[in-house]
């Protein structure tokens, strides 16, 4: 059985540098900033995503592009394999 993904887009480009150049800890402020100012209460006072993601994208991979995909994500010193794809597709 071959790994999936569910990210929210399909394209991860190697050859590009991670997140336009910026550093993978500028990267995870970023979307811990970003994520903040999505998050809004509900009645209860729950904490809930104004904009909630609710589109997956599934990505198959082979074994050689899974090790670049491992490689680059234990680079990135990212303990979140979305957010990982996230940054370096949005960053």
């Amino acid at each position: 059985m071959r790994p999936s993904l569910e990210v929210q887009a399909l394209k991860v480009s190697p050859e590009r540098s991670f997140g336009g150049g910026g550093s993978p800890k500028s990267n995870l402020q970023n979307i811990y900033v970003m994520k903040k100012k999505m998050l809004v209460s509900n009645e209860v006072g729950h904490k809930v995503l104004a904009d909630p993601r609710v589109y997956r994208h599934s990505v198959r991979l082979n074994s050689e592009e899974n090790e670049k995909f491992i490689s680059m994500f234990e680079q990135s010193g990212m303990k979140n394999k979305a957010e990982f794809i996230f940054a370096r597709i949005f960053g």
